[in-house]
């Protein structure tokens, strides 16, 4: 049986997916910095 999110869940999954993109966007500026250093 499949049960509906609530809509705290959505939230909270919402939430991280939003973090997960914030970290992701700082890891791919941090490597771009570190590529630039190196040149």
């Amino acid at each position: 049986m499949k049960h509906p999110y609530h809509p705290d869940h959505q939230v909270e999954l919402l939430h991280l997916q939003a973090e997960a993109d914030a970290l992701m966007i700082k890891l791919q500026a941090a490597t771009k910095k570190d590529v630039q250093g190196e040149t």
